[in-house]
């Protein structure tokens, strides 16, 4: 019953009462049994059985009129929402020269699916893709735009893309502290091998990001289609690359002396580091033009 009803209900149950009331006093006055100094004062002593029950009537009815209705639905309050890296996750992103045609392979955790997105493709009701970078996905959502990035999701604080920071990372002395690193020269650095193997077990449990890192470096053919190095076209963990000092367009040419003409060359100095037997790394490469080495010492 909704509080209208109640209060004209009461009002009813009150001139009810009231009627009641004014017959019981005429009966009192008529046997000189003394009246009630308040309609509220039942005298639970009498016989006047019509007097106690308009009274009890009158008391439940009003107790009621403003207290919570049992048997009405609590007003919900709405949902909040939920994170977006709690909805989805991203597998791994694939870009174009034309960013339109960039895609964002992306879980829906909820549905349970796992599908391809181009900028512009609604994930769901609210959430809208609306670019793909090598950082990850912009997704637009009720509460502002996120970028959806390997493992996480990071809200934008308005920004509609990740193009309007400088470099898109983040501060490069908080990044190298991530990975246990410290710059000691122009073109040299130190790190923690325990810090940089915690790194690496952190990709190898996730294939999707290790992919990225391989395919960040993309090989660059000579004129018999043979490789001569590997040109840094950033896919991922874009925030590792440049701890280690990479820029979009380098081109790696030669990694402690051995040149970079097949993966299998660079698989074998990443197995040599894991087994320790690498305790420094000096990379050869070009740089807008020109010939730059990089040096890297290992320390425990």
């Amino acid at each position: 019953m909704d509080r209208i009803a109640k209060v004209a209900l009461g009002a009813a149950l009150l001139v009810s009462a009231a009627s009641v009331l004014l017959v019981l006093t005429q009966q009192r006055a008529a046997t000189g049994i003394p009246a009630p100094t308040s309609l509220l004062d039942s005298d639970t002593t009498t016989n006047g059985v019509g007097e106690i029950h308009a009274t009890q009537l009158f008391r439940e009815s009003f107790a009621t009129i403003f207290a919570p209705d049992p048997t009405a639905k609590a007003a919900t309050k709405p949902k909040p929402e939920n994170g977006v890296a709690e909805k989805f996750r991203l597998v791994t992103v694939s870009l174009a020269a034309d960013p339109n045609l960039s895609m964002a392979f992306i879980e829906n955790k909820t549905a349970k699916t796992q599908k391809c997105y181009h900028p512009g493709d609604d994930l769901e009701d609210g959430y809208t893709v609306s670019e793909i970078t090598d950082k990850g996905a912009v997704v637009n959502t009720p509460t502002g735009p996120f970028l959806l990035t390997f493992g996480t999701a990071l809200l934008l604080g308005g920004q509609n893309s990740t193009a309007s920071h400088a470099d898109g990372v983040g501060d490069p002395g908080a990044l190298l502290h991530k990975f246990g690193g410290r710059r000691s020269g122009t073109n040299e650095w130190h790190f923690s091998r325990s810090a940089v193997m915690d790194y690496y077990e952190e990709l190898k449990s996730r294939p999707e990001r290790l992919v990225t890192v391989f395919d960040t470096m993309a090989p660059v053919y000579d004129a018999n289609e043979h490789i001569e190095g590997y040109k840094v076209d950033i896919k991922g963990e874009a925030e590792f690359f440049k701890a280690i000092g990479f820029n979009q367009g380098d081109i790696v040419r030669e990694v402690n002396g051995i040149p970079m003409t097949n993966r299998r060359a660079a698989e074998n100095l990443i197995r040599r580091y894991a087994d320790d037997d690498l305790d420094f790394i000096v990379i050869q490469m070009e740089r807008d033009g020109k010939s730059i080495q990089q040096v890297y010492h290992s320390f425990k």
